[in-house]
């Protein structure tokens, strides 16, 4: 009923009881991937299916007692991710009031009090609006509006503690505000970008240029860097030290790609892999991407033994359900997987030991140093400049799909020529 693109989601992204990890929200594009996309969803809860609009997100931002809005805000999403979520960022504008009359039906409708942002977003095209999701609590891009001059959390203390009910009800319109980190981030994926895919929501590169001057304009805000709490800001300046670095590092690692070195260590990790009979992957919890691998393998028909193991001390714990999803696309089904500890035995039958990251050869070679010549780090072969398939733990779904990509890529090229 809703086509292709469907869009799936969990009723809240977090659970009381699992705190320390977010469920995502995932889009299907094709329907033998619904199955594996529900599966790993249904496994944490209750799931929404909602139609998918290729479109632009609103916000409208909101205190209210008993269903009577007492302030209220709105921006306008001008960079999120490239197949949707919440925005690096965001401008601040006038209420629209068919968002607005929507928002006032919500909210009566159940008596709502306290703090919310009701989702919307409007088709490029056609203008159409659909309303998304109602979050009942504080939400990422809350900085905008306390720069504008809706004081939202202190609102909240005035309405809850002193009792107040009426509220400002103007605001600064036409201002923007950054996450820088999330935004860099987001800047060099929207570079990357087909923008043949439809399904993409990227922005031309020369609005995007022209943006960085608003900061000189001074019509934009930082989400961190706010001079009654600069903590967070400094935080940010750390983190960015960081994403620099990173930088350098990929830049020095595509300058490695192309050298001699580097073409002899996947000339190396390539043959070990050919000559294998028996190869044991090993990641550290067994049940994101050394699972992916085994059963990759296994299922191209490749005349070899694979297994897969962690070093994390705990065994039988599932995937979780981002992995399950994300593995579905790629036709691997995780759903049955438990984890395998990581045991003597297991190193000195295996011909091979493929291993994902840095972590992971030194865990390996700490605990077996005797299997020093059985190590290969399986990211060589991905073609990237950098060797580490990173594990996706507690990132988004892309970070998932990516990670597995790299692990096809790797194996890909060899299981023709086993």
């Amino acid at each position: 009923r809703f086509g292709l693109p469907l869009v799936l989601k969990p009723v809240s992204s977090f659970t009381l009881d699992r705190l320390d990890r977010k469920r995502h929200v995932v889009k299907v594009f094709r329907a033998e991937e619904l199955p594996g996309a529900a599966r790993g969803l249904l496994a944490g809860g209750p799931v929404v299916a909602q139609k998918h609009v290729n479109g632009v997100g609103y916000g409208i931002e909101i205190l209210a007692d008993k269903g009577g809005i007492l302030a209220a805000f709105q921006h306008r999403r001008v960079h999120e991710p490239l197949h949707g979520g919440g925005s690096s960022y965001r401008v601040s504008e006038p209420l629209d009031p068919e968002f607005l009359e929507a928002t006032c039906r919500l909210l009566e409708a159940v008596g709502y009090s306290g703090v919310a942002m009701v989702e919307y977003k409007r088709d490029r095209r056609s203008g159409e609006w659909i309303f998304v999701e109602i979050n009942g609590r504080f939400w990422g891009s809350l900085p905008l509006a306390v720069a504008a001059g809706v004081d939202f959390p202190f609102y909240l203390y005035q309405y809850l503690v002193e009792g107040r009910r009426d509220f400002p009800r103007g605001y600064r319109v036409g201002l923007y505000g950054r996450n820088l980190l999330m935004d860099l981030r987001w800047s060099w994926q929207n570079l990357k970008a087909d923008r043949g895919d439809p399904a993409l929501q990227t922005v031309p590169l020369g609005r995007v240029a022209l943006e960085w001057f608003n900061p000189l304009l001074g019509r934009e805000v930082s989400d961190t860097f706010v001079r009654d709490d600069p903590a967070p800001g400094f935080a940010e300046l750390r983190e960015l030290g960081r994403f620099i670095a990173e930088g350098v590092r990929v830049v020095g690692g595509r300058l490695l790609l192309r050298s001699p070195l580097r073409r002899l260590l996947e000339e190396r990790a390539r043959k070990k892999l050919l000559r294998a009979r028996n190869i044991l992957f090993v990641c550290k919890g067994n049940i994101i991407r050394s699972p992916f691998a085994e059963a990759w393998l296994r299922a191209s028909g490749t005349p070899v033994s694979v297994r897969s193991s962690g070093y994390y001390p705990v065994a039988n714990r599932p995937s979780p359900p981002e992995a399950v999803r994300a593995a579905a696309e790629f036709k691997v089904d995780l759903g049955a997987h438990r984890s395998r500890l990581l045991v003597p035995e297991d190193v000195a039958r295996a011909d091979v030991v493929a291993v994902f990251d840095r972590e992971n050869a030194r865990v390996v070679l700490e605990r077996f140093p005797w299997a020093r010549r059985k190590l290969v780090r399986l990211g060589l072969l991905a073609g990237e400049a950098d060797s580490e398939i990173a594990d996706p733990f507690g990132g988004s779904p892309e970070d998932y799909r990516e990670s597995y990509r790299l692990i096809r890529r790797s194996l890909g090229g060899l299981t023709s020529r086993w």
